[in-house]
C-alpha cells in the first residue's frame, strides 16, 4: 500500500507565501492520496529540514499537478466515489469528439453541451430536444424520420406505432419522429421536441409547416389536409438539404370539435346545428327542429336557403333597414319610375285623381319574371285601386284607378318583391 503524502505546516511555509495557499496544497494532497494513493509514491519532498529547497520542493509539486493532469485523460475507472463542485467548465474549443452513451462534451455549432444517449445512435442536445425511450409496437422495423403515435405501453416503455393523418384513431396520440433504427419488439429512441437532423428535406421550403400524411403511414407532407382527413402540425422545415436536412419538431395534435373545453357534442346526427347554451354555458349540437332563433340581424354576402320558416313569436317577417328606397314620379301618372330595390315608396306626380285605369312601369334590375310584386296604397286622399299587371325581367307595371275620387294630390304607393321560381 502507498504511503500517505505528508508535509507538516511549517514544512510548507516554507515555500509557500500564505496560510490559504498552505490549506489549498493540503486540500491537494488529500485529494491525490484518495483518488490516486499510488502515483504519491513518485513524490519525494525532502522537506524534513529547514535546509530543504524551495526550488526543489516546488518542482517536485509540479510533477504532482503533472500526474494529476495525467489521471485526467487516461480512460475513467469506476468507483463508487462522487465529487461535489460549485460548477464545472468544459473546454468550449476543443475539436468535437466522437459520441458514444453517457459522454457529455461541448458542441460549438450547437450552442450546448451534447450527451451521447443508450445505443450510441442518438445525442441530445442539452436545453433544446426531448426525446422518449420508446417500444416498437408496429410489427415491422422503423426507421429514422418516420412519425409515430403513442399505441399503448410495454415494459414500461409508452408503445409506438406509425402514425396516419387519417383517422383519430391513427394520429390523436402522435408523439414524433423515430431518432433511430428500431426493430420490430425492440427499444429504441423517439424525439418529441426541438431540432432532429440528417433527414432528406430536398424539394421542400425551408421554413413551411409540415403535417402528418393522410395517405401513408408513418409519412409527412408540407401540404395541409383537408376534411374529413386530420390535420396535424409536426414541426418546421428548418435545413433543406438531400442528407443533412433538419426539422424542427413542434407537435400539435389538433382538436375535434367535441374535444373544445366549451363544447358539448351528444348523440350528434346528421343536419345538427351548433347552438350556444348560457345556461351551460357551453356550446352544444341541436337537432334543425329544436333551435331556438333569436333576431338574426344580418345576412349579407350569399343567399340564406330555409327549408321552412314560420313566425310563432310576436316579432315580424320582412325586409330590414338598408334594403329599401323611394322615388317620385315625374311629368305624368303613366312616366315610368326606376327604383333598384327589394321594396320601397313610389310617389305619383300630382294630378287629378280618375276612375280611369293608368299604368306605369317600374324598372328594377333586382326583379325576375318568376317573381310576385305586392303594392298597396300608403297615403292619398281618394281610395285607389292596385294591380301589378306584367311581372319581366328587370321590370313591372302598376295598373291603378281611383274608386271615384278627383282629388288633385301626390298618392304614395308600397312595393316590395318577393322572390320566387316556378320549379
Amino acid at each position: 500500500m502507498a504511503n500517505k503524502l505528508k508535509l507538516t505546516r511549517d514544512q510548507l511555509a516554507s515555500f509557500l507565501k500564505d496560510a490559504e495557499q498552505i490549506k489549498q496544497f493540503e486540500k491537494l494532497f488529500s485529494t491525490v492520496d484518495s483518488i490516486a494513493p499510488d502515483v504519491v509514491n513518485e513524490i519525494s519532498i525532502n522537506a524534513g529540514s529547514a535546509q530543504a529547497s524551495a526550488n526543489d520542493a516546488l518542482a517536485q509539486l509540479q510533477r504532482l499537478a503533472d500526474i494529476v493532469g495525467l489521471l485526467a485523460t487516461e480512460p475513467a475507472q469506476e468507483h463508487d466515489n462522487f465529487v461535489v463542485a460549485d460548477y464545472i467548465d468544459t473546454n468550449t474549443l476543443a475539436p468535437t469528439p466522437i459520441g458514444k452513451p453517457g459522454r457529455a462534451y461541448w458542441d460549438d455549432g450547437a450552442g450546448s453541451l451534447v450527451v451521447g444517449l443508450k445505443g450510441g445512435n442518438v445525442t441530445y442536445i442539452d436545453g433544446q430536444q426531448e426525446y422518449a425511450l420508446c417500444y416498437n409496437d408496429s410489427g415491422v422495423a422503423l426507421t429514422k424520420g418516420q412519425v409515430v403515435y403513442i399505441s399503448g405501453a410495454q415494459g414500461n416503455r409508452v408503445a409506438i406505432k406509425l402514425a396516419q393523418a387519417d383517422s383519430d384513431a391513427n394520429s390523436a396520440h402522435t408523439i414524433g419522429f423515430v431518432a433511430e433504427s428500431i426493430a420490430a419488439g425492440a427499444e429504441g429512441w423517439v424525439h418529441s421536441a426541438g431540432p432532429i437532423y440528417k433527414l432528406n428535406t430536398f424539394g421542400y421550403t425551408a421554413g413551411a409547416t409540415v403535417y402528418l400524411s393522410p395517405t401513408t403511414p408513418g409519412a409527412w407532407t408540407t401540404t395541409r389536409p383537408s376534411a374529413p382527413n386530420h390535420t396535424v402540425i409536426l414541426g418546421f422545415i428548418e435545413r433543406v438539404h438531400a442528407s443533412v436536412g433538419s426539422i424542427y419538431v413542434k407537435v400539435d395534435n389538433g382538436y375535434e370539435l367535441d374535444e373544445l373545453h366549451n363544447v358539448k357534442i351528444t348523440s350528434v346526427a346528421n343536419n345538427d346545428l351548433l347552438q350556444y347554451d348560457s345556461a351551460g354555458p357551453f356550446w352544444k349540437n341541436v337537432a334543425p327542429s329544436s333551435v331556438t332563433v333569436g333576431t338574426a340581424t344580418n345576412v349579407s354576402g350569399g343567399t340564406a336557403n330555409v327549408t321552412d320558416c314560420k313566425v310563432t313569436g310576436p316579432g315580424s317577417l320582412g325586409y330590414g333597414t338598408g334594403s329599401g328606397g323611394a322615388v317620385t314620379q315625374t311629368t305624368s301618372r303613366t312616366t315610368g319610375v326606376t327604383l333598384d330595390k327589394s321594396n320601397g315608396a313610389i310617389t305619383l306626380v300630382s294630378a287629378a285623381g280618375t276612375a280611369t285605369w293608368q299604368s306605369f312601369t317600374v324598372t328594377n334590375s333586382l326583379v325576375a319574371a318568376t317573381d310576385t310584386v305586392i303594392v298597396n296604397q300608403k297615403s292619398g286622399t281618394d281610395l285607389y285601386m292596385i294591380h301589378v299587371t306584367n311581372v319581366a325581367a328587370g321590370s313591372f307595371q302598376i295598373t291603378f284607378s281611383t274608386t271615384g275620387g278627383t282629388t288633385t294630390e301626390q298618392p304614395m304607393f308600397n312595393f316590395a318583391i318577393i322572390k320566387a321560381v316556378t320549379s
